[in-house]
């Protein structure tokens, strides 16, 4: 790698990933996922039972709620930027 790195690009880059971040707890949920269904890798072709997966949803419930309203959050930032522009 010869090319030389703007840092104040890269300072921009890391800024706006973190104001477009969101923590969620994907490791805590895919383990459970994994034990609960079994899932051995990205192409599973396997039917998953209906109330495994009902309990499943209510136990991480708050944590998709989360990242529900974050994304509405994103959604709405994103439209209110665009009428800002015209």
């Amino acid at each position: 790698m010869n090319k030389e790195v703007d840092y104040e690009q890269l300072g921009n880059l890391i800024e706006m990933l973190e104001e477009n971040s969101v923590k969620f707890e994907l490791d805590m949920v895919g383990a459970d996922f994994s034990y609960r269904f079994g899932f051995k890798g990205p192409i599973m072709d396997a039917e998953l039972d209906e109330n495994k997966v009902i309990s499943f949803l209510n136990d991480h419930k708050k944590v998709f709620d989360k990242l529900a309203d974050e994304h509405i959050k994103k959604i709405e930032q994103h439209k209110k930027n665009m009428l800002n522009k015209n």
